[in-house]
């Protein structure tokens, strides 16, 4: 029983410290995921279903935009790519919100960290 609780009290304790450092893994996977793929180096099954090669975030032609530049692309879309919401494509039209301009800062700190991950 002690064991049960001391695990989740550190779990409550460790996951919001893990949130708070790395906020834009949160609206990565809530956002993005489905069709970038979980390390950013794309989803087959995405681009099979778009019928388009879905940009790799980890590549060159994704990483060397500029921080506003991706800024744009996320809130206005780019191509057949619509703008960026909470909850897409997951949730049906109607239950998803508009992306703070913190969240897209910390979306594209992120994305910049999956580039490391592509060596």
């Amino acid at each position: 029983m002690k064991v049960a609780v001391a695990a989740v009290v550190a779990i409550t304790v460790l996951v919001p410290a893990y949130s708070a450092e790395n906020p834009g893994k949160m609206v990565y996977k809530q956002s993005c995921q489905n069709c970038h793929g979980e390390d950013g180096k794309g989803s087959n099954v995405a681009d099979k279903f778009f019928q388009v090669q879905i940009p790799r975030l980890t590549s060159d032609r994704v990483q060397m935009h500029t921080n506003p530049e991706l800024k744009e692309i996320i809130l206005r879309g780019s191509g057949r790519m619509e703008p960026v919401k909470m909850g897409r494509p997951t949730l049906p039209h109607g239950k998803t919100k508009d992306l703070t301009g913190q969240q897209v800062d910390d979306v594209i700190a992120y994305v910049r960290t999956l580039a490391q991950s592509k060596k």
